[in-house]
């Protein structure tokens, strides 16, 4: 049963030549004990499982420091928390589709991309459909800044469209000779 960091543990690890030897039993027990000691200490250091508790301006010197270029300062903190959490996955994933989703998903929170060869573009070009499309200038030059940063530069945006799907159900009659109509709207997500 492993003990953990102890001098009997770190002895076990030398050559047999040494295991007998007093000054390195000495060495070991030195050594133990001042890893112990800073074992403790390590938890402090751990990022990514305390990311939940990170301040916002970690977080913002975290993204810097990763070169995660697709994060926007003025996102949310659940946002940034979320994109810190998928950044190596985007990184070993840059110029796929799967990473402009995750970034779009990031940015809209919800959307799909779909591939020239699934609406009959031309080829290296794609098109963004959103539920969310709520765009003005500022917002789309920010959005256009970020999904530079993921997409191949052989890549072409042709278009973001709001795609909204809604169901109209309409219930007419007549109530003490009056005429009333009731419409009820159901907004169905994009799949």
């Amino acid at each position: 049963m492993n003990k953990g960091i102890t001098a009997e543990n770190l002895t076990l690890t030398f050559p047999e030549v040494m295991q007998s030897d007093v000054k390195a039993e000495s060495l070991a027990k030195a050594v133990a004990d001042a890893l112990s000691k800073e074992i403790t200490e390590l938890d402090k250091i751990r990022i990514y499982p305390q990311l939940d508790e990170l301040p916002e301006e970690l977080l913002d010197i975290l993204a810097n420091d990763l070169k995660v270029d697709w994060y926007d300062y003025d996102y949310d903190v659940e946002t940034k928390r979320q994109i810190l959490r998928q950044s190596g996955q985007v990184h070993r994933r840059l110029g796929t589709p799967w990473a402009i989703e995750v970034v779009l998903l990031a940015y809209f929170k919800e959307g799909e991309i779909e591939e020239w060869f699934d609406y009959g573009g031309e080829p290296h070009h794609f098109r963004i459909r959103t539920g969310n499309l709520t765009l003005s200038d500022a917002l789309y030059e920010r959005f256009w800044k970020i999904l530079q940063a993921v997409k191949r530069k052989s890549q072409w945006l042709d278009s973001i469209t709001e795609h909204t799907e809604v169901k109209l159900e309409a219930k007419h009659g007549v109530a003490d000779g009056e005429i009333y109509a009731q419409y009820f709207v159901e907004t169905i997500s994009p799949n």
